[in-house]
């Protein structure tokens, strides 16, 4: 083959190359953000881990103990409502529940806590008769009225995925989900094009896998620069949220997708690894055999 031809085809395989390293770069990352961002299991997952229910039950609480002092009912009474009617595990169901409702676009801006009243409300009118209030109509209406706006401070803090705002984020979501899947499938055939294009330009093992290690090094560069330095710099712990809950959940969810880059990072190295022992066996074999010619 001419000098010009062997330079012109390692320039086209160099560019190839190239775009093949972009193409699986990207595919990482949409497959991560498949995997994460996309994925209710893993939001859950973060929600359980960064112990969002018991910070925000806590938060909660504190809220109510404000609102009862304006209405002369005491500590007390919140010790006992925030282990029986407002529990840990009533607001981490909840949580969970508005969360994959927002998923699946089935998000409700008016979610409904009537159980959460109703425990409050006989809660209140134990309280009330243990103080010894007379539990007249006037009473019973009172303590209805205080146990609708307990509900509503309730829906405040759990029912935040359940806002307008999340509802037209739940659209987008539903509607422009698709995409990531149409381009996983492009990139994947682009990339599996272009490496049989390479395939076909040479004769040797060890020079068509020279270039297919061009582009998973690449994108293992690429994948590793930005979440290394996201978390090395520690970005998801510098998010400006001043409830415990809500910090704890941002921030993990920002840290865990990083660490799932860099997992996927690991694996096109693994990949590149791989591929350059087959090419130094390729090479050896090769060696081997015009010794003994």
């Amino acid at each position: 083959m001419k000098s010009k031809t062997k330079t012109l085809r390692s320039i086209l395989c160099g560019l190839l190359a190239f775009f093949i390293s972009l193409s699986l770069t990207l595919i990482s990352v949409l497959t991560v953000v498949k995997l994460t961002v996309l994925n209710p299991d893993y939001i859950v997952s973060v929600m359980h881990k960064s112990e969002y229910s018991s910070h925000l039950h806590q938060e909660l609480k504190n809220e109510f103990i404000s609102y009862g002092a304006a209405c002369n009912i005491g500590e007390d009474f919140f010790d006992k409502a925030f282990e029986e009617a407002v529990t840990v595990e009533q607001i981490d169901s909840d949580t969970e529940k508005s969360l994959r409702d927002f998923y699946e676009n089935q998000v409700e801006t008016e979610p409904d806590y009537t159980l959460i009243k109703d425990k409050l409300f006989q809660q209140l009118k134990s309280y009330a008769s243990e103080k010894g209030y007379a539990l007249d109509s006037n009473t019973i209406g009172n303590l209805d009225v205080i146990s609708g706006e307990m509900s509503e401070l309730y829906d405040t803090y759990v029912g935040t995925f359940t806002s307008s705002y999340f509802k037209t984020a739940a659209d987008l979501l539903s509607r422009f989900a698709p995409v990531f899947t149409y381009a996983l499938i492009g990139l994947g055939v682009f990339a599996l094009l272009a490496a049989v294009v390479i395939f076909f330009s040479f004769g040797k093992l060890k020079n068509r896998l020279r270039y297919i290690i061009y582009a998973t090094s690449g994108a293992t560069l690429m994948l590793l620069a930005g979440p290394a330095a996201a978390l090395i710099m520690k970005v998801g712990n510098r998010v400006s949220i001043a409830n415990a809950s809500l910090y704890g959940l941002v921030s993990g969810f920002i840290n865990n997708f990083f660490a799932a880059l860099l997992i996927a990072c690991a694996v096109m190295a693994v990949i590149t690894v791989i591929l350059h022992i087959i090419r130094i066996k390729a090479s050896g074999k090769k060696k081997i055999k015009n010794t003994r010619q």
